[in-house]
C-alpha cells in the first residue's frame, strides 16, 4: 500500500502540478486509485457529482430495487452504479455518498434491518414486495478453495540463493521464489517429508553446485 501511495503520489506531481486532481476520471488514472476511491475523494473532497460504490451503499440498491441479480456479477455492479448515480443530487454529493454508507451500516444492515427507522422504506420496492430483505443481495456461491501443493528447491552457491522470475499467472508477485514444481496429490505425502533450508535472497542464474529440496503448500 506505501509503493503504491508513492507512486500515486509521483504522478500527482508529475502530472497536476502536485495538487489532487478533482475530476473523477482523472483520479482513478492515478496508480492503486480504483473507482470507488476515485468516487469518493471526487464527490466529498470536491463536491463533484460522482457515486462512491461500496458495500453498504450496494446493499442499500440491491433491496431498492429488489434487485435479484447476483451482485457480485459485473454486470450487475454496473446497473447498480448506474442506479445510486442517478440519485445523486447535483450538489452535496458528498453527503449524499456519506448517508448512503452510514444508511447501510446501520439502518440497511446485512442480517435483520431496521426498517422502521429507514428514511427511504416508502421507496423500497423489497419492502413493498414483502421480500426476506436478509435473502437481499443475492451473491453467486464461490468456488470452494483447492489447496496447492508444491515442491521447492533451493539452490545456493557462495552464500548466493537462486531465484527464478515469476509469471504473469503466478500466486506470487514481485521476484520470483526459488524454482519449484507444482506436486500432484499423488505426491504430497512425499513432498511434505523433505525439510526446508533457509535462503537469503539473491540474484544468480548460473548453475547450482549443490541443492537442498524443501515443501511448501498454499491455497489456490
Amino acid at each position: 500500500m506505501r509503493a503504491i501511495c508513492g507512486r500515486a503520489a509521483i504522478a500527482v506531481v508529475a502530472d497536476h502540478g502536485g495538487a489532487l486532481p478533482a475530476d473523477e476520471q482523472a483520479l482513478r488514472a492515478l496508480p492503486g486509485v480504483g473507482p470507488y476511491t476515485a468516487a469518493a475523494v471526487a464527490s466529498i473532497a470536491f463536491d463533484r457529482r460522482a457515486f462512491a460504490l461500496d458495500g453498504n451503499g450496494l446493499r442499500v440498491l440491491a433491496r431498492l430495487g429488489a434487485v435479484r441479480a447476483p451482485v457480485n456479477r459485473p454486470a450487475t455492479r454496473v446497473a447498480l452504479h448506474a442506479m445510486g448515480l442517478a440519485l445523486v443530487p447535483a450538489a452535496r454529493a458528498g453527503d449524499f455518498n456519506q448517508a448512503m454508507m452510514e444508511l447501510g451500516a446501520l439502518v440497511c444492515t446485512p442480517r435483520a434491518p431496521a426498517c422502521g427507522d429507514c428514511p427511504v422504506r416508502a421507496h423500497c420496492a423489497a419492502q413493498a414486495a414483502g421480500m426476506n430483505l436478509d435473502e437481499l443481495p443475492v451473491k453467486d456461491a464461490r468456488p470452494a478453495r483447492q489447496p496447492v501443493h508444491i515442491a521447492c528447491a533451493v539452490v545456493e552457491r557462495s552464500g548466493r540463493v537462486l531465484l527464478c522470475g515469476a509469471s504473469p499467472a503466478s500466486c506470487w508477485r514481485g521476484p520470483g521464489p526459488c524454482p519449484r514444481r507444482w506436486s500432484p496429490p499423488a505426491r504430497r505425502r512425499q513432498a511434505r517429508s523433505v525439510r526446508g533450508v533457509r535462503s537469503r535472497p539473491a540474484s544468480w542464474a548460473r548453475a547450482p553446485s549443490r541443492a537442498a529440496a524443501c515443501a511448501t503448500s498454499s491455497p489456490s
